[in-house]
């Protein structure tokens, strides 16, 4: 099932510059494309201007995710997985990661 309404800007933050939404909009051209390689350093550049921006982080870890570094994508979901309508979705997430990551008494926790 896809989870179309994390693909829109609602995540980003008021205080993103027209810089971070032409790159928001890039880096989601590319994921969508599935250019992995070139989604990645826009959505490092965008969260290096805000590193509060949920959309980056979101799209960032999936990224991470799908790259085969779930363990490199568990900080980034363990900033957005806060109380709300989405944390089951990334508590699922963080368990998937440390499973991958071999980190199986972590995840069951």
């Amino acid at each position: 099932m896809a989870w179309w309404r994390l693909w829109t800007n609602r995540g980003a933050s008021p205080t993103d510059t027209s810089n971070n939404k032409k790159l928001q909009r890039i880096a989601r051209k590319h994921y969508n494309e599935k250019n992995f390689h070139l989604a990645a350093p826009l959505l490092e550049e965008i969260l290096a201007n805000d590193g509060d921006n949920i959309w980056a982080l979101d799209v960032y870890s999936r990224l991470l995710m799908n790259t085969k570094n779930h363990d490199k994508a568990i900080p980034f979901l363990e900033k957005i997985a806060t109380p709300g309508p989405d944390r089951p979705i990334y508590l699922r997430r963080i368990a998937k990661c440390l499973q991958f990551s071999r980190r199986y008494r972590e995840s069951v926790e």
